[in-house]
């Protein structure tokens, strides 16, 4: 008896969506960790400018390099840097510096942050109240919440749901085709009103083409909406903040971090790679005999980045370490503070951002539904 070659065909090709499948889910298993991840450290690192403070002492500061089990991958370079401090008599060991990681694929940085914490240096070290041996020496956020990341966890997901429906969908197709006859039949005689064919009715422009088209005006549809309501919140936010911290009071602060930070990052799809200058800055100030840090220069605007070294040095000329300044609190939330009161550029352009999101994604959805509205006045069916 020999096999089916349809069967076969069959069986293969079902093998073959099912590793796709599990290759997709793993993907989208990593990248959900990821975004996970990216909002804990997020998180973490908001939580800790409300953390208490202690004075401390760098007990060790070495570069470790990770060379990996390939020649072939990048070696990571660590920054391992331990301190000790005291919390109610109890004396703790930390290692993190801040919630943005100290492993870099560049040795400089790794070195950079290691130099600038030797050892017997006395730093002070910000301390979770409920778990003091949970610590950091740079509390706060060096970026804002991983937005990418739970974007691209959407698109995962919206892909999957995608690929599972038209799945099923095609196999219930399958599923309810009869099989042919192998008793030849005479066609049954059409009315009259039905001899033209459906092509007749159908223009012929319905393609393969438009019916892709259709697909990426759907995922439009989803997607920009989506992000513009993630970035208007955050644009919105700056906005009431920036526009209340003009009537804030004032206190005397200090800047105690001041320094640049060089980011490394590829280009995707080449191999090529861009460096970014990083202006970081942090400030300390007094409030009711209780000292509180923050980094926030003004709302919508909480980094200085450039391409040029130079210019990224220029702009913490106006910071340097130890300098005095004016910090803009909020009364009810001391931890909440500024250096620049009022609405910045920088607020309005993540508005502007959002707006454009929504109507991108408000055109999509128009173009959606005309769309599809004539292709049920010519009796096609939606993709």
């Amino acid at each position: 008896m020999m096999d089916n070659p349809q069967v076969k065909k069959s069986g293969i090709k079902k093998a073959g969506i099912g590793c796709l499948g599990i290759v997709v889910f793993f993907f989208a298993l990593i990248a959900i960790m990821a975004a996970l991840d990216g909002w804990s450290r997020y998180k973490g690192g908001k939580e800790s400018l409300k953390w208490p403070s202690t004075e401390g002492v760098i007990l060790s500061s070495e570069v470790k390099t990770d060379r990996g089990k390939s020649d072939d991958v990048d070696p990571k370079h660590t920054a391992a840097i331990a301190y000790l401090y005291t919390v109610e008599g109890y004396e703790y060991t930390g290692e993190r510096v801040s919630f943005a990681g100290q492993t870099f694929l560049k040795k400089s940085k790794a070195d950079s942050l290691a130099r600038r914490y030797g050892k017997g240096l006395r730093v002070k070290v910000y301390y979770d109240p409920k778990t003091p041996h949970v610590s950091v020496l740079e509390p706060g956020n060096s970026s804002g919440p991983p937005i990418i990341s739970f974007l691209l966890v959407a698109i995962i997901i919206f892909a999957l749901f995608r690929g599972i429906r038209f799945f099923y969908r095609k196999r219930r197709a399958v599923k309810s085709t009869s099989f042919p006859s192998f008793t030849p039949q005479a066609p049954a005689s059409k009315p009259a009103y039905q001899t033209g064919s459906a092509a007749a009715i159908t223009p012929s422009g319905v393609s393969d083409g438009k019916k892709k088209s259709d697909r990426t005006l759907v995922i439009f549809t989803f997607l920009f909406p989506v992000a513009g309501i993630v970035v208007l919140y955050f644009g919105v936010n700056a906005l009431i903040n920036g526009y209340e911290s003009r009537n804030w009071p004032t206190v005397q602060g200090q800047i105690s971090n001041s320094y640049v930070d060089r980011q490394h990052k590829s280009r995707p799809g080449t191999t090529g790679s861009s460096i970014r200058y990083v202006a970081r800055i942090g400030y300390e100030y007094t409030i009711n005999g209780k000292t509180y840090y923050c980094d926030t220069i003004g709302f919508g605007k909480s980094e200085y980045g450039s391409q040029k070294r130079s210019k990224a040095l220029k702009y913490l000329e106006q910071y340097p370490k130890g300098k005095p300044v004016t910090v803009y609190y909020d009364p009810a939330d001391p931890h909440n503070a500024v250096l620049k009161a009022g609405i910045t550029g920088g607020a309005m352009l993540i508005m502007a951002m959002g707006l454009l999101f929504m109507i991108v994604g408000a055109a999509s959805f128009i173009a959606l539904r005309n769309h599809r509205r004539r292709q049920s006045a010519y009796g096609q069916p939606s993709p």
